[in-house]
């Protein structure tokens, strides 16, 4: 029974109080990656403690040390006894046992399922409804089809009605360079060498990808190519490539099962959240290399006064990893408030988006506080668009023992449940 005990309350303590701890840290913004390992850490530990606990008290009665009575019950069990040896306790426990190991599973199951349908629904409509830009059209429009760059650039304010991307009209030298004629043409179109690129005649400014192992999209929309700059979406397009090489969907899916299997928990809720923040700061570190990190927060402060929302499985450049997948976090009355998809500050995002274009990122670094702004309906530190801006505009410090504490503490909280087991 000591086992039992011990065991569950270590589970009770990784489903409350720790992920609230962690949902509320900053450190974590510093070292994504370390922290998304501890909360992955925190989430598995949480549930092998809660299903050991049970199978602890169930094969008590057998034996006073829990991994030979586990052993006893197994060899119960291939003799065709399963209850042998067990009161009705013990039936309790194992009733529980399958009962709470069939929830978790069972919801991760058809949530992981219910995530695939999505998927590939979408994919085949974004092949059906969008268009493919193949290099060939860039060459042939760089030739003269397109206008005058100035033109595209008053596009702003006009209708372009080819809604071709900004990147694909900056200024051409009069007479390249033989040797370097190839490389030009290859560089006129930020939308080129990018597999899977699909994009919609839609009006909002939108960029997501479909995840997939072989059959990845990334969707951008007509409003996304005429707001941008090229600099601009050559960072946003970074940031989706990101996603889907490190297959960050796989990342947020077990806590999207944990937040349907325990709605009623709030740090079931705040833990999809958080980690949805910093799956979107990792992609952001990713593109912010492949670019520049105050060209990506031009990009984010621009996207993040848009109101489009992202489809179901699918994982966007404003941080909400899907329209339906509950990335809201319950407030104090009850109702859920989006964190994810950047809609609850679109005061903020417009002042941030005036600031970080007010001068080229060269030249100008705007201070968190300018970043803030006064109309923002909360503090910057609980909106996500705004903390990838200030983010980026102003890199953290990381001293290196950080993400190495993290790094261990995940193991500590791994290893602790064996531990428990073997020990007691």
């Amino acid at each position: 029974m000591t086992t039992a005990a011990a065991l569950a309350l270590f589970a009770a303590v990784l489903a409350w109080p720790v992920p609230r701890l962690l949902a509320g840290a900053r450190w974590t913004h510093g070292c994504p990656r370390a922290a998304i390992v501890l909360w992955q850490a925190v989430g598995l530990a949480g549930g092998v403690s809660a299903l050991l606990a049970a199978v602890a008290f169930t094969v008590a009665p057998l034996s006073g040390s829990t991994p030979r009575a586990i052993a006893n019950h197994a060899r119960n069990i291939a003799a065709g006894r399963p209850l042998s040896g067990l009161d009705w306790l013990s039936i309790v426990g194992l009733v529980t046992v399958a009962a709470l190991a069939g929830r978790l599973f069972g919801v991760l199951a058809s949530s992981t399922y219910a995530t695939l349908r999505h998927r590939h629904r979408h994919r085949h409509l974004v092949d059906l409804t969008g268009r493919e830009h193949p290099p060939t059209s860039c060459r042939a429009r760089s030739h003269g089809h397109l206008g005058a760059p100035a033109q595209a650039r008053a596009g702003r304010s006009r209708r372009i009605h080819d809604w071709t991307p900004l990147a694909v009209v900056r200024p051409q030298p009069s007479r390249p360079e033989p040797a370097r004629a190839g490389a030009d043409e290859q560089a006129q179109c930020e939308l080129c060498g990018h597999v899977g690129l699909r994009i919609l005649d839609h009006p909002v400014a939108v960029a997501y990808c479909v995840p997939g192992v072989r059959q990845a999209r990334v969707v951008v929309s007509r409003g996304l190519l005429t707001t941008l700059e090229p600099r601009e979406l050559k960072a946003v397009l970074a940031h989706e490539d990101a996603h889907v090489t490190g297959r960050h969907d796989l990342v947020i899916q077990p806590f999207i099962a944990w937040q349907q299997t325990f709605p009623f928990l709030r740090p079931a809720w705040e833990a999809t959240a958080a980690v949805s923040l910093l799956v979107e700061m990792l992609a952001d570190d990713a593109a912010a290399r492949r670019t520049n990190g105050k060209v990506l927060a031009r990009a984010l402060a621009q996207l993040g006064v848009t109101r489009g929302l992202v489809p179901a499985g699918t994982l966007g450049i404003r941080g909400g990893h899907s329209a339906d997948s509950g990335a809201g976090v319950p407030s104090r009355g009850g109702a859920a408030r989006q964190t994810a998809d950047g809609t609850t500050v679109a005061a903020s995002s417009a002042s941030a988006a005036s600031a970080a274009t007010a001068a080229p990122p060269d030249r100008q670094s705007p201070d968190a506080t300018t970043l803030a702004g006064a109309g923002s309906a909360h503090p910057p530190s609980r909106s996500p668009v705004i903390a990838r801006i200030v983010r980026q505009l102003e890199p953290p410090a990381v001293p290196w023992w950080q993400p190495a504490a993290a790094y261990a503490a995940a193991v500590t909280i791994l290893a602790t449940p064996i531990l428990l087991l073997l020990t007691l």
